[in-house]
């Protein structure tokens, strides 16, 4: 469902901010997420 896929790239993205040491998710974190987990690759180049 919709849901579940946007807690799993919400996660994803958490832990590329937290390896930045911060709380708050950022636009790079997204980014980061999507380039490092395969199942997000239909999503590249999407938020440009």
């Amino acid at each position: 469902s919709e849901e579940l896929f946007v807690e799993t790239i919400a996660k994803d993205a958490y832990c590329c901010a937290q390896q930045g040491k911060r709380k708050t998710l950022q636009r790079r974190d997204l980014d980061n997420a999507i380039e490092a987990v395969d199942e997000f690759a239909f999503l590249e180049g999407t938020l440009d």
